[in-house]
């Protein structure tokens, strides 16, 4: 579908995505699916995003989902479970991906929240 140029699809950037699909229905997919999209990432040079706001912080059994499946992300999106249902998130990535940003090009529902960062700094 990313090569075909009948899909529509012009140029993809990231692929995101939960590593196990959560509020509709705990869908847990097959050992190879990951792996099976970071090949097709690596191949067709886009990023990887993981969202571990459900799944992060050692919900499964590791402390991150895709340690499971040997699937690194380019970015991983975290929350809840980082300060313990507090109000905070993070967006962790490379340098290189994250000084990619201009000034302002980014935000957070939670941007800096006090009683959130405390929460995660204890």
């Amino acid at each position: 579908m990313i090569k075909d140029p009948a899909s529509g699809i012009t140029e993809v950037a990231v692929m995101l995505l939960e590593p196990v699909q959560g509020h509709e229905g705990w869908i847990v997919p097959p050992k190879d699916f990951l792996p099976g999209l970071r090949r097709i990432c690596n191949e067709n040079n886009i990023l990887l995003m993981l969202d571990e706001i459900i799944t992060g912080f050692g919900r499964t059994g590791k402390m991150f989902c895709f340690e499971h499946y040997g699937a690194v992300p380019d970015i991983l999106v975290c929350a809840k479970g980082v300060a313990s249902g507090f109000p905070i998130s993070l967006v962790v990535s490379t340098d290189e991906i994250m000084n990619s940003w201009g000034d302002f090009q980014h935000t957070s529902t939670f941007s800096a929240n006090p009683l959130g960062c405390a929460a995660c700094a204890g």
